[in-house]
């Protein structure tokens, strides 16, 4: 009689083992994110690789006026995301380390429409 209960209560643990939710893939946010103006964009190709770049200057919000702007490097040609006029307030969602090709994947640009500070 005690074997078996042992066998059930090890095919019970067994079971709720297998049943466990999965791991997420990540414990902390992968992603970086900036608001501001963009102040600049250019690209850069790579004579020897033949490799493009999207450089972005970028004033953040909050930042004093003489402060000269962030300078984040994208991989790829992005000409098809840059649609937005230099007034714009945007968010940049980019991946917070370098790829192994030596800049950060633009993940998406959010215009934002309507920007107050908080108080106004």
């Amino acid at each position: 009689m005690f074997k078996k209960l042992l066998v059930i209560l090890i095919l019970c643990l067994g079971m709720a083992a297998q049943n466990k939710l999965p791991e997420p893939a990540y414990k902390t946010n992968p992603f970086a994110y900036t608001v501001g103006s963009v102040t600049e964009a250019k690209l850069i190709v790579d004579t020897d690789t033949k490799k493009v770049y999207a450089v972005l200057r970028i004033h953040p919000v909050g930042t004093y006026m003489l402060y000269p702007g962030d300078e984040l490097t994208f991989c790829g040609n992005q000409r098809n995301s840059l649609d937005f006029t230099s007034n714009d307030v945007v968010i940049l969602m980019y991946t917070k380390w370098l790829t192994h090709k030596g800049c950060h994947d633009l993940l998406g640009i959010f215009v934002i429409d309507k920007a107050h500070k908080v108080g106004e």
